[in-house]
């Protein structure tokens, strides 16, 4: 008697008609393994923590040339434009790779965060938030949660945060920023800035020259105090050289100390400051998971793994060759244990 299972393929015509009258016969068994993924993706949905992600905006900022903006495109296609990292020197398209480095990604991990968790407050740094055993852990584990976008066109920086408090998120994000606006005062170097230290450094020469020279002319006049009831040349030549050395000094000090504050005005126009579009505040809304399209996705795919199912085993059984197959095995298994030994023993032909 022929199996239900073992019938032959219907014609091409008729093709779709068999597949849906043999989908629609099983659909007792592709409705309770689409009802057990909804159900075990339901429960898995609900056991999943909420994520919240906060979000910080930032302008572009600093002094860009045409050239700089034309480096910075290409270093984020992957290509190295040679000769044109001036332009960049001073220009906010480092934000991304900044943001990345360790230097950032190690301040925000020590820094100590007021948090509210279950209504209660908690002050702790990200790295024991996140209990990474150390710190290269901890940076990669802030990598996973952290997201920067760079729009080519604007130059506008998108940085996200995620972590599973909505308070910490957004704590997090604005360190972020604050960590980038310390680096850029701190670490950055540009012409402006090279040129500020010398001064600062040559000031400081010409106050110490200054406050030597003005004692040695106290000194002077402490020891001369008569002086000016002398005569003798020696004393007034002495007199004139220490007043020059001391008028030079500071009309020299005088002149530094305007250069000083030009040059620190310039060095603020150079150096980028973090211009902040949106800072970061609590999301009301969880970004993950997705607890809808968890559960739809999960019991659509286990749908489509039962068609499937369904349409190989029918496949299977249509195929003479595996029939054949089927039909050996099944007689060799009712066969005496004997018969199998004798079977096994006997030399191949």
């Amino acid at each position: 008697m022929t199996s239900r299972l073992e019938i032959t393929r219907p014609p091409e015509g008729r093709l779709l008609f068999y597949w849906a009258a043999r989908f629609w016969e099983e659909r007792f068994f592709l409705a309770r393994l689409t009802a057990a993924a909804l159900i075990g993706s339901v429960l898995a949905a609900l056991i999943l923590p909420s994520q919240y992600t906060a979000k910080v905006v930032l302008l572009p900022s600093g002094k860009q040339d045409k050239m700089g903006v034309l480096s910075g495109l290409a270093s984020s296609l992957g290509f190295d434009l040679s000769g044109t990292t001036a332009g960049l020197e001073s220009s906010s398209l480092l934000y991304p790779d900044i943001l990345k480095s360790r230097f950032i990604g190690e301040a925000v991990l020590a820094a100590r965060y007021r948090y509210r968790q279950k209504k209660k407050p908690v002050e702790k740094t990200l790295f024991e938030y996140l209990k990474a055993k150390d710190m290269e852990r901890g940076l990669k584990k802030l990598a996973r949660r952290r997201e920067i976008d760079m729009d080519v066109k604007t130059g506008i920086i998108t940085l996200s945060v995620t972590t599973g408090n909505r308070e910490l998120s957004a704590l997090v994000a604005n360190r972020f920023t604050a960590e980038l606006e310390r680096y850029n005062r701190s670490k950055r170097k540009t012409k402006a800035l090279n040129n500020q230290q010398n001064l600062e450094r040559r000031l400081d020469s010409v106050k110490v020259e200054l406050a030597r020279a003005e004692e040695a002319l106290e000194g002077f006049l402490e020891k001369n105090r008569n002086f000016a009831l002398s005569d003798d040349p020696e004393l007034n030549r002495e007199l004139t050289e220490l007043k020059r050395e001391a008028a030079i000094k500071s009309e020299t000090y005088a002149a530094l100390t305007q250069q000083y504050e030009l040059a620190k005005i310039e060095t603020e126009k150079e150096i980028p400051i973090v211009q902040v579009l949106d800072p970061a505040v609590p999301p009301l809304k969880k970004s993950a998971p997705q607890r809808t399209l968890i559960v739809l996705t999960t019991a659509a795919f286990a749908f489509a793994c039962g068609l499937l199912w369904v349409f190989l085993r029918d496949w299977l059984h249509q195929n003479p060759a595996y029939n054949s197959v089927r039909r050996r095995i099944k007689n060799w298994r009712v066969k005496t244990p004997v018969e199998n030994r004798l079977e096994l023993e006997s030399p191949a032909k």
